[in-house]
């Protein structure tokens, strides 16, 4: 995933593998990481409704960035307007 991805990225870049598939191979221990992308992971019933849940908070969890972000464009704007 993301994390394997960051760490062959930091070995390209500091010249411990000569390549991205290599440093790929480096950081996950020489095994191809693709090898079992096919396999199932159980999981369970409570999982699922959990992630559904989480999931289905999402858009709301958004939404109220929009509410923060009103709030600090106004916090801004005062405080430039005070030091004039």
């Amino acid at each position: 995933g993301s994390a394997l991805g960051a760490a062959a990225l930091g070995l390209y870049a500091i010249g411990r593998a000569t390549s991205l598939a290599d440093a790929v191979a480096l950081a996950s221990g020489g095994a191809d990481p693709s090898a079992d992308a096919e396999l199932p992971v159980p999981v369970s019933a409570s999982d699922v409704e959990l992630y559904a849940r989480v999931r289905s908070s999402i858009p709301e969890l958004l939404a109220a960035y929009g509410e923060v972000a009103r709030l600090f464009s106004a916090v801004a704007v005062d405080a430039s307007s005070s030091r004039r």
